[in-house]
């Protein structure tokens, strides 16, 4: 099956978007987009597929994907007709959100973070602790606070060695079949 293209949108005022989802189950089909995410799931049981790798989703599972990179969350079904809930948090950006950032030699890591997150990154340990305690507190901030708590975020991943690539190293993302300025022009 081939993964559909789906079109994001940021917060405005902060140039990326924070969302937290709480639903009976994730309604995002086999998809890919242009924007880097970063998804923390705090409640579900199921699978996660992202490229060509498919693992158990538990609470506590946190992914960070590269643009263009397929990917799926879905949740298990409990009994007839009810699903097991979903509670998650994620944050979708554009590198050219942090273009002018990334040429900064303090955004090194953060640069390579993001060459890596090609494939998509597991974080694991320690640093998802942190993550996730960092993603969360981000509900109760707002315009500058919040933008400055992701850039901790992405600091604190890209200094890491607990981020592991997930999908193989001969796996290649799904190249954008859109001319993106023209589908932004539809879109408005």
């Amino acid at each position: 099956m081939k993964p559909i293209f789906q079109r994001l949108t940021s917060a405005p005022d902060e140039g990326f978007a924070y969302k937290v989802i709480r639903a009976a189950g994730f309604d995002c089909p086999w998809h890919f987009h242009d924007e880097y995410e970063l998804i923390l799931v705090q409640r579900s049981s199921g699978y996660r597929l992202v490229g060509d790798n498919l693992k158990p989703l538990s609470p506590g599972d946190l992914v960070l994907i590269g643009p263009n990179l397929p990917h799926i969350w879905q949740n298990d079904e409990r009994g007839p007709g009810r699903a097991t809930r979903v509670h998650a948090v994620l944050i979708q950006f554009e590198e050219k959100f942090l273009a002018d950032w990334l040429r900064l030699p303090a955004l090194v890591l953060v640069c390579q973070l993001l060459k890596r997150a090609a494939l998509g990154l597991e974080v694991t340990g320690h640093a998802r602790h942190h993550v996730a305690d960092m993603m969360m507190g981000m509900s109760k901030l707002r315009g500058l606070s919040r933008m400055a708590q992701f850039l901790c975020i992405l600091d604190v991943l890209s200094r890491s060695h607990e981020c592991r690539q997930i999908s193989s190293p001969g796996f290649t993302s799904v190249d954008n079949p859109f001319n993106q300025a023209r589908m932004n022009l539809v879109f408005r």
